[in-house]
């Protein structure tokens, strides 16, 4: 949490509109405290000092930045969004140019979930195409 603001950021797409409009409000202190109250809500074994669901949601905002940076922050593009809030999906089905020269990438959950991201100027920019259930 070196950035506040930035965390809050990356949070929004867990927390509620509401949520993000209070914190903003907030002095940075209370936004701190806030978070930790936040965190500490979804933790699965509060009686250890791990918070096993803050740990992961934050290894998959890690992820994303060693993994989609290509034009930006990891977390900011749509499979880093896609990634943080669904995890790795179960496969991933990659194609190379279709007949209009766009590159794919169709991501595969178990839940039967897909989104599908086009990369339409071939340089590694995929965004969110569709969405699939």
């Amino acid at each position: 949490w070196k950035d506040i603001n930035t965390t809050i950021r990356i949070m929004s797409y867990i927390l509620t509109s509401t949520e993000i409009r209070e914190l903003k409000e907030l002095p940075k202190i209370d936004r701190i405290i806030f978070l930790k109250e936040y965190w500490k809500s979804l933790d699965p074994t509060p009686k250890t000092e791990q918070n096993e669901v803050m740990d992961e949601f934050f290894e998959r905002v890690d992820y994303t930045a060693s993994n989609f940076s290509e034009f930006g922050q990891g977390w900011q593009s749509d499979r880093g969004r896609v990634y943080i809030l669904y995890g790795p999906p179960e496969h991933i089905e990659m194609t190379n140019q279709n007949n209009q020269g766009y590159k794919f990438e169709i991501w595969h959950y178990l839940s039967g979930k897909q989104f599908i991201f086009i990369d339409e100027g071939m340089f590694g920019n995929y965004r969110l195409y569709k969405e699939i259930n």
